[in-house]
């Protein structure tokens, strides 16, 4: 995985096409290569991609899960980071939903 496919499912988020950025982030995820590995980084940040998508498919609990995989293996990045605030916010909102 390289930030090209990242950039390239992402697409699909910012056009509103949310199962298809699902269904391509996903794919990614299930890739284990050692571009992947070298690129661990890309790898977290797909998982707050990938919460987006599922919470703008109303797959909160998929959402959850994902918002919650990526705070937790970024726990100790420096807080005021925009992606880390924001998923923080998102995975409130969506625990006071239930």
């Amino acid at each position: 995985m390289c930030w090209k496919d990242l950039r390239a499912k992402s697409a699909y988020l910012k056009s509103g096409n949310y199962k298809a950025a699902i269904n391509g982030f996903e794919g990614i995820k299930k890739d284990f290569s050692y571009r992947r590995f070298l690129n661990s980084h890309l790898s977290v940040k797909l998982h707050y991609y990938l919460g987006i998508a599922y919470e703008n498919d109303n797959q909160n609990e998929s959402a959850i899960r994902e918002y919650s995989k990526f705070l937790k293996s970024w726990q100790d990045a420096d807080a005021d980071l925009k992606t880390i605030d924001d998923a923080g916010k998102r995975l409130t909102r969506l625990q006071n939903q239930f």
